[in-house]
């Protein structure tokens, strides 16, 4: 299920992709990615 944060986050990186400010903002965020996915591991 999404929750609201989520479904704001993917609106986020769409608009930012479908307008070119991801290349844009690529050097200043490109190394982020990673460290967000890290974040959303969970033991079950």
């Amino acid at each position: 299920m999404i929750d609201g944060g989520e479904a704001i986050r993917k609106l986020a990186l769409n608009v930012a992709r479908y307008t070119g400010l991801a290349p844009l903002a690529k050097p200043f965020v490109g190394g982020i990615g990673a460290i967000l996915m890290l974040h959303r591991v969970t033991a079950t």
